[in-house]
């Protein structure tokens, strides 16, 4: 093993430490909010996992909606229970997103934006409170950035295979978890950035892309026959009833910022730092498509630091960047660049795990302001006042 290598295996042996810490603070509770309010059971005679909702089974509106999802549990489950098969299995997708996020950002910046951008990732808010709960969508950030990387993996070679592999993937993994279907914008900005105003090419590959429409078969015919209604129109029904209302675009406001909070410093340097045009390009595609995820698909709630997550890879990479240009200016004066850089990344690591630790334990705080109301409930629950 040489050098190169040996550095690799330590940046990864790091990434699986930090998301294994940050996943034993909740790890095997359960988390309770409007939209994921019951208890998991695995009954070992019916060989069967159930769904209970205020005492009444929902099986047939909860598990099976996402079928494949279930799978890695039940594997485990003759090894642990099945609190404990659950939580592992959110564990493991934890760590597999940070490590995948490091070779995707490798791939579009360098080694050194990759690890402190996955870094950031492992000690962030969101997966340290949510990443190791039963119930979470855990795994949908993972699939998520895997398909990002196969997009920019593959689209570069621009063959019918890799538009086929691409659909496989995406229908596939839509009966996981819909976080998914981000990457219809992002593969359609990808194509945009490939041909630019070529509408001949556009023409010419017509075919190649019309593969990509089967990708939308599994989740809507699966959809269709556990619900009686395809994915899309039961969703649209559901984003018709609970259309956005002002105080609910308020709320959102303040756990948007507490969702990356110090990040969002670093981000700003970052985005206006100096950027190769692959880089521009990765910004894009992933603040647009993921904006659009959060703003149209009622997925997530719009009003939960779970939304605003879905655009990790870009806020932390530029986040990343930002840091390596403020830990060079500090330098100058005192300290070196990696001392600086260990700094910021400590400083927000530290919020994290106070905001972790403050958060409170009923997700559900309502759309007016409940937050902070919540939070000061929280504070005066956990010190005894």
């Amino acid at each position: 093993m040489n050098k190169a290598q040996k550095h690799e295996l330590l940046i990864l042996i790091t990434l699986i430490a930090l998301s294994v810490l940050g996943g034993m603070m909740y790890f095997g509770t359960f988390l309770t909010d409007s939209s994921a309010h019951f208890l998991l059971y695995y009954t070992i005679e019916e060989q069967e996992f159930v769904y209970i909702y205020d005492d009444v089974d929902i099986t047939p509106l909860g598990v099976f909606t996402r079928p494949i999802a279930v799978l890695p549990v039940f594997l485990l489950t003759p090894f642990l229970d099945i609190t404990s098969a659950w939580a592992t299995m959110n564990l493991i997708y934890y760590i597999l997103t940070t490590i995948v996020l490091y070779f995707t950002l490798k791939r579009l910046f360098n080694q050194r934006v990759a690890f402190i951008a996955s870094v950031l990732c492992a000690v962030s808010l969101p997966p340290i409170a949510w990443a190791t709960r039963i119930g979470t969508d855990v795994h949908g950030y993972f699939f998520t950035i895997l398909g990002i990387y196969l997009i920019e993996l593959l689209l570069d070679k621009d063959k019918f295979h890799s538009y086929l592999i691409i659909a496989s993937y995406i229908g596939i993994t839509s009966l996981i978890r819909e976080n998914v279907f981000v990457l219809y914008p992002y593969l359609a900005i990808a194509i945009i950035y490939r041909h630019r105003w070529d509408i001949k090419k556009y023409i010419y590959n017509l075919w190649k892309y019309s593969i990509i429409l089967l990708s939308f078969i599994p989740s809507h015919l699966w959809n269709y026959y556990v619900g009686g209604a395809s994915l899309a129109k039961s969703r649209m029904k559901w984003f018709v009833e609970e259309s956005i209302s002002i105080p609910g675009v308020i709320s959102a406001i303040p756990r948007t910022i507490v969702t990356f909070h110090l990040c969002w410093f670093y981000f700003f340097i970052g985005i206006l730092a100096e950027k190769t045009q692959k880089q521009k390009e990765f910004y894009v595609k992933m603040l647009i498509s993921g904006g659009l995820f959060v703003v149209l698909s009622y997925f997530v709630s719009h009003y939960s630091p779970r939304a605003v997550f879905i655009i990790f890879p870009a806020i932390l990479a530029a986040s990343a960047v930002g840091i390596v240009v403020l830990s060079k200016k500090c330098s100058r004066y005192f300290f070196k660049c990696s001392t600086w850089i260990v700094i910021f990344i400590v400083l927000y690591a530290i919020l994290s795990y106070i905001g972790v630790f403050l958060y409170p334990e009923s997700t559900d705080v309502g759309l007016t302001g409940g937050l902070f109301k919540a939070v000061w409930k929280e504070i005066l629950l956990k010190f005894g006042m």
